[in-house]
């Protein structure tokens, strides 16, 4: 008798590996969830950078989400300002949304994105650009269109724009018209 009941459990014990299975899309969702599910929402935002006394730049927002896994920083109703060596606001600006890559310290900035320097006299207009922070470059998508306005009256449209700060250098790669006004020194 013994024996059977041990033949029995062994069979119920082999159907029952056989019929069961674990579910891991079921588990993959649940870390998917927990990486888009922001570890940190504070309203009224703002940061500032500072160095020896001096504010290099801040950054104010309506909304900030903080990511640790994404190693990102979400914000929403974005302004921020850069500042010269006598905290004088330089460069001014605002989008709708931005996306600061922690690591990198890389910004992605998104819709309505208006940008003035008063060094430049410029504003530029377009609705995407990237910051890469080791090169010090700006550079928006192929397929978006650039409003670079200078002071004088020069205006500048573009697709596939770049932009070197280190170099002052701007690149537009096509759909490029405007007017320049000619300034004399």
């Amino acid at each position: 008798m013994g024996r059977y009941r041990l033949a029995s459990a062994g069979i119920l014990l082999l159907i029952f590996v056989n019929s069961c299975s674990i579910n891991y899309d079921e588990a993959m969702l649940g870390n998917k969830i927990l990486e888009n599910t922001p570890d940190t929402i504070l309203y009224s935002f703002m940061y500032t950078d500072c160095e020896n006394g001096h504010k290099n730049f801040s950054i104010y927002a309506d909304k900030a989400e903080t990511f640790d896994q994404k190693q990102q920083t979400v914000l929403q109703g974005l302004v921020f300002q850069q500042f010269d060596d006598n905290n004088n606001i330089i460069t001014e600006g605002k989008a709708d949304r931005g996306i600061i890559f922690t690591e990198s310290n890389n910004v992605e900035i998104t819709g309505n994105l208006i940008i003035y320097s008063s060094r430049e006299e410029s504003r530029i207009n377009t609705s995407y650009l990237y910051w890469d922070n080791d090169t010090k470059t700006l550079s928006g998508k192929p397929d978006k269109t650039i409003t670079i306005t200078k002071d004088s009256g020069t205006i500048i449209r573009g697709k596939g724009f770049t932009g070197d700060m280190k170099e002052k250098t701007y690149t537009l790669t096509s759909d490029v018209s405007g007017e320049y006004m000619y300034e004399e020194n």
